[in-house]
């Protein structure tokens, strides 16, 4: 049985090229009702997607159309659903943080960690983590 895939992409021009092309060859469906998500874009796309999608039960399995990649699995229209079958799931995870400032209000953040060290310096807030599925080959 073929696994529901659902396409999400950055805004770059490669990303929508290659996600127009990928459900050309494998169909889209909507992220709830997929049984693993593909996002087309870098490291930020990457994050974004998995805290968008952190209350979802199915993975994510990122392809590079960005810039530097480090989190994302190398670009291939031809392969995926045997790289889907072969990939192994990770772990990760993105960095959230609530802080209390001087006044006593709340505020929150998630995002990748220069973000939230960023926030910290001027909150003086604390760290939190929460877990989101990934898969990698």
């Amino acid at each position: 049985m073929d696994r529901k895939i659902a396409f999400v992409a950055s805004d770059a021009p490669s990303a929508q090229t290659a996600r127009a092309a990928l459900i050309g060859r494998y169909g889209n469906v909507p992220e709830d009702e997929a049984d693993v998500i593909v996002a087309l874009g870098g490291d930020g796309f990457m994050l974004q997607t998995l805290h968008g999608t952190q209350n979802l039960t199915a993975p994510v399995y990122g392809m590079n159309r960005g810039t530097v990649g480090f989190l994302m699995n190398e670009y291939s229209e031809t392969d995926l659903r045997e790289r889907l079958t072969a990939a192994e799931e990770e772990v990760i995870n993105p960095l959230a943080m609530k802080a209390q400032g001087a006044d006593g209000t709340m505020h929150e953040a998630a995002g990748d960690q220069r973000g939230v060290v960023a926030a910290r310096g001027a909150a003086g807030g604390q760290t939190a983590n929460y877990d989101r599925r990934a898969l990698a080959a």
